[in-house]
């Protein structure tokens, strides 16, 4: 697990959690098979929900549109490599 809560010391708070990891495949993400509700639930949470891209860019003050959002897009300004096909192909030269 990569957070243990203290129940004893957040109960009865509230509490935000961030989590901007790339996970490389989609059907390891937790969202990419489950509703927001079903979430919620698993995570034992009272309340889950997800910024939208505007407010994700005004939260880090990205008026210009400097930072890349690839990750929670899944538009990348260059094609996926598979690091198991890169490392095939280099084998075969």
């Amino acid at each position: 697990m990569k957070l243990n809560p203290a129940r004893l010391l957040l109960e009865g708070r509230r509490v935000v959690l961030v989590d901007g990891l790339d996970t490389p495949c989609r059907s390891e993400l937790i969202a990419a098979n489950n509703t927001v509700e079903e979430i919620r639930r698993f995570v034992e949470a009272d309340s889950l929900g997800y910024l939208s891209m505007s407010s994700l860019r005004k939260a880090v003050a990205d008026d210009d549109h400097r930072y890349c959002y690839a990750c929670y897009t899944g538009d990348y300004p260059t094609d996926i490599v598979q690091i198991g096909e890169l490392a095939a192909a280099k084998r075969r030269r």
